[in-house]
């Protein structure tokens, strides 16, 4: 999904010329960057341009933040907007708590604003292609949510921004495709959801902190989901695959004899087949599994029985 997201064309509005440049340098290298010294110019140029990002400071003597992103959310509807603030007044406070809220980030927001700008377009590129579906196919019965980010990583070792990435794909990445598919018609209709997981966070599971934590948080959702949603039709399970031969995953995570030994410390001594998840999968999506709701089923032939004997 990475692909439509690059170029997108962002107004930066501050008056605050330190704060626009380094907003402007941090970005530009993915981004097409316009900036505004202040409200009215934004305005001014919203109405001309259109714009895929709008981030906008507080308190600015002109226009403020909060009526320049609802400008633009007028103007361009589908534009992410951003209000970049260490306190919130009252107006800005109630405008971050409607249903349709600007993302709002604190500074100092080094480190933050990019993580942000990817997952709100991501989000937004979620929304567009579930409209697309909703157009072709007319309606949605099934949804699964499969993304997964992960790698190797001493807890000691990892980064802020690596921890933080593989939250925003597994959990936030979930979450955002659910509410797209709750929106556009399980709502109204029902439906089922399946959240692919991990066993990783059910023991401890060494250089993997981050993937234990966003499929532990995953797992939360489904459960979470399965309670508020299940009154309107929606069955929301989860499957939990253990190690699961020629994907990527495993030549990336465990490659060569590594492989060999995590099978044999497997019950069932061997890895899981893609076909096996679909298996499961195609189970919890039928009329077999209607009474099954806020589950996560794990197909790993046994190995999380079986802990981390892996030396590492």
């Amino acid at each position: 999904m990475s692909a439509p997201l690059k170029r997108a064309r962002i107004l930066i509005v501050d008056d605050d010329e330190a704060v626009r440049e380094s907003l402007h340098d941090e970005l530009v290298d993915e981004y097409e960057v316009e900036t505004a010294a202040g409200g009215r110019e934004a305005i001014e140029r919203l109405v001309r341009g259109v714009y895929d990002v709008v981030i906008s400071d507080l308190r600015m003597p002109d226009v403020g933040g909060v009526e320049v992103l609802e400008r633009a959310r007028g103007l361009h509807p589908e534009a992410v907007r951003i209000l970049l603030t260490g306190f919130l007044d009252e107006d800005a406070r109630q405008a971050t708590l409607r249903e349709d809220a600007p993302f709002k980030i604190g500074k100092p927001w080094h480190g933050t604003i990019e993580v942000t700008l990817k997952r709100a377009l991501e989000h937004r590129e979620i929304t567009r292609r579930m409209t697309r579906q909703m157009a072709e196919l007319g309606r949605i019965d099934l949804v699964v949510n499969g993304a997964a980010g992960n790698f190797l990583a001493p807890a000691a070792q990892l980064s802020y921004n690596g921890f933080r990435t593989v939250m925003a794909i597994d959990a936030l990445g979930t979450f955002n495709v659910c509410r797209a598919a709750f929106d556009k018609w399980l709502r109204d209709h029902g439906g089922s959801i399946i959240n692919i997981s991990a066993t990783l966070h059910y023991g401890a599971t060494p250089l993997q902190i981050h993937a234990c934590a966003a499929k532990a948080a995953v797992d939360a959702m489904t459960r979470s989901l399965a309670l508020e949603w299940g009154p309107l039709g929606i069955r929301v399970n989860g499957i939990a695959p253990g190690p699961i031969a020629d994907t990527e995953g495993m030549a990336k995570l465990a490659p060569g004899e590594v492989a060999a030994r995590f099978e044999r410390a497997i019950p069932l001594r061997r890895f899981g087949r893609i076909d096996e998840i679909g298996n499961v999968a195609l189970f919890l999506a039928s009329d077999a599994a209607s009474l099954i709701h806020g589950e996560t089923i794990v197909a790993d032939g046994g190995a999380w029985l079986a802990g981390t004997s892996i030396d590492w």
